[in-house]
């Protein structure tokens, strides 16, 4: 029995011509399968970023009068170095799992007491939360959305080199 995947990698790998693949078309299908998990993923992300924006609105009829007032707390929160420094490596680890270990999207959770000290009434936390939740949501779906366009360039370009006549 092969106990080296590395040995027996490259043996499936030398012999895949045999069985009429060759390594191309292997990394072919493997960067597809990629491709299609990502875009998977990007509809999963815009549907939170959508659920993010619908809970935005309604508590913005909610709070009628203070809206404003609060949005601008939430706003300075959330445009703080500290929350999108803590946003950006979220988004990072997120964006790897998803990318490189074929991970589903998880949603995020933020809570206002980590960024904010101040009185605050139920609904001020849930605008930040969905405020909050929607800016991470659009860069994840933003860096996602940039890998989907790198893996379809380049396996539209791996298929124009097989399919060019060899000279």
């Amino acid at each position: 029995m092969l106990k080296n995947k590395s040995f027996m990698y490259i043996l499936l790998l030398a012999s895949m011509p045999t069985f009429g693949m060759s390594t191309t078309d292997n990394y072919i299908t493997t960067l597809t399968n990629q491709l299609t998990h990502i875009n998977s993923q990007i509809k999963a992300v815009k549907r939170a970023w959508n659920e993010s924006r619908v809970i935005i609105s309604k508590i913005d009829k909610a709070l009628a009068d203070h809206s404003a007032t609060i949005k601008q707390i939430v706003t300075k929160i959330i445009s703080s170095n500290t929350f999108i420094s803590t946003m950006n490596i979220s988004v990072n680890q997120q964006f790897e799992a998803i990318v490189n270990n074929y991970a589903s999207f998880n949603r995020v959770t933020y809570n206002l007491s980590d960024f904010y000290s101040g009185p605050m009434n139920i609904l001020g936390e849930r605008l930040y939360s969905a405020m909050a939740s929607k800016a991470y949501y659009f860069l994840l779906g933003k860096k996602l959305a940039q890998k989907s366009k790198e893996l379809a360039s380049t396996i539209i370009s791996l298929k124009q080199q097989q399919q060019a006549p060899s000279e």
